[in-house]
Parts: structure tokens; sequence; C-alpha cells
């Protein structure tokens, strides 16, 4: 498994994205149910943490989208000629590619104005659903390219996946960042209900990823003597591997540690892992 560097940059975009989608699942579902902790005191300190999270990660997709129009050049035509006006414009504006990447680009822009809106307003809601929707959209104009692009079936597998993996290990990696700007008490309560909103995220990525893997693959010896069958493998070992991380943080939540350990540690380095698998696996043709 070789990672180009158009892979590289499409990693760098799915794994901006699953943090957007983290930081609203968390504002619209974690902190709303951890509030009902009787301990819990600070949402505003929590609100404004998610969204200075939010903020940077609608950016980096903005950047990693920009990089990736200039990594789809050279492919198309080279290094040499990857920067030349007339070969970007051909790739970024005038290709069908190009005006699907417009509109990501337009959301990821959009959603880096909301959460600055959001900041500036002190987490006002109708910030917080610009941002959101704006996210959603950009989900959404991802699968417009890639495999999925053109069959409607297969960009809502797709969409759900994404959102899937975002309410899961994009909203831990939310979490995990906002860690040092809140307290142990905030911290705890987050956890605690982070735990439900975990196992459907994890349910709803494996059940697309069920459905996707077998409209690419197509058969179970494809599994082994295909390349992209290969990477499916691989990416699968990575995704059990963060589940049983995540079932091993719900154990130490439930035996009554107040936060999980450094096992989170572990769940997103394995995170990490599998958004890089995914990119390789976009840009591997499958059977």
């Amino acid at each position: 498994m070789t990672l180009s560097f158009e892979a590289a940059t499409k990693a760098a975009v799915y794994a901006s994205v699953l943090a957007m989608i983290g930081t609203a699942t968390a504002y619209w579902l974690v902190v709303p149910w951890a509030a009902r902790d009787e301990a819990w005191k600070g949402r505003a300190d929590a609100d404004r943490a998610l969204a200075r999270g939010g903020l940077i990660a609608s950016l980096t997709a903005a950047g990693a989208l920009m990089l990736r129009a200039w990594a789809h050049t050279a492919a198309t035509f080279g290094f040499a000629d990857a920067l030349a006006g007339a070969s970007l414009t051909a790739v970024a504006i005038e290709s069908r590619w190009g005006r699907s990447w417009q509109l990501q680009l337009a959301c990821a822009i959009a959603c880096s104005g909301g959460f600055a809106y959001v900041w500036a307003s002190n987490g006002r809601r109708s910030a917080w659903l610009l941002a959101s929707g704006a996210g959603v959209g950009l989900t959404i104009a991802l699968t417009l390219t890639g495999h999925a692009a053109g069959v409607p079936r297969r960009m809502a597998i797709h969409v759900g996946h994404l959102l899937g993996g975002g309410a899961w290990l994009g909203t831990l990696a939310s979490l995990a960042a906002i860690r040092p700007r809140v307290s142990a008490t905030l911290r705890a309560s987050l956890f605690r209900a982070f735990s439900r909103v975990a196992l459907t995220g994890a349910a709803a990525l494996a059940a697309t990823g069920i459905v996707a893997g077998w409209l690419y693959v197509g058969s179970f010896s494809n599994l082994t003597t295909t390349s992209y069958g290969q990477v499916l493998l691989i990416k699968l070992a990575l995704v059990a591997g963060a589940a049983g991380c995540g079932f091993a943080n719900w154990r130490s939540l439930q035996s009554g540690r107040p936060e999980p350990g450094r096992v989170v540690a572990l769940e997103l380095m394995l995170a990490v892992a599998i958004v890089l698998t995914t990119a390789v696996l976009t840009e591997t043709e499958h059977p």
C-alpha cells in the first residue's frame, strides 16, 4: 500500500471533514446530553472550545482542498506543469471534476465562515446551524468526485459512511482536543454522554461500510486477489482495532472512571491510519 501525494491531500480533507462533523455532533448531541448531569457547569467553556476546533478543522479542509486541486493537476499534467495557470484552469475551473471541487471548496469556506460567526457571536445557535449545514453540504459534495460520483445510491452510502465516522471518531477527536480547556467535571460528563453517540456512529460506519464493500468488491475472492480488496482488508482490521479500543473506553467508564484513559490515544492513532487507508482505497481501482 503506497500513499501518493494526491491520496495524502485527500486524507487531509477527510480528516478535517470528520473533525468538523465531530464538532457539530458534540455541540448538538453530546453537550445537551452532558448538560443533564447534575454536576454540569460551564457549558459556555465547552461550546467555545468546540467552536475553536471547528474553525481550525474547516480552515484545514479549505487549505487541503486547494492542495488537492494542485495534486490533481500534477497527476494530470505532471509536476512540472502543475503550477501553470493554463493547467490549473483546465483542471480546477473547466473540467467536470473542477466544478465538483469548486462546490466542495465553497462549502468549506462557508463552514469556516460559520465557525468564525460562532466564535464572534459567543455560540449563537443560528451560527452553529450555518456551520453545521455547510459541513453536511461539504460531506455530500465530496461524493461528487471519486468512486461514487454520478451514482446516487453510492453517493448516499458514502455520505452515511462519512457521517457515521464523524459521529464516532470525529467526535472523539473533538472531545480529546478540548480536554485541556474544560474542567475535569465537564470532561467526565462529556465522555459519559459520548458513549451512546459513539455506538450509533460506529454502527452507521459499519453498516454503510459493509454495503459499500460488497458493491465495490463483488465477491469474497476479490478481497484477497485484488489490490482494492487487500487495502480494504487493512482498513477493516484498523476499524476492528479502533472498535476494540472504543469498547475498552466504554468499559472503563462503566467501571466508574471519570473519563477514558490512555487507550483514547491509541484509538485516535488508529483513526488516523483508517483515514490514510481510506484515501489510498479511493485512489485504487475497484474490481
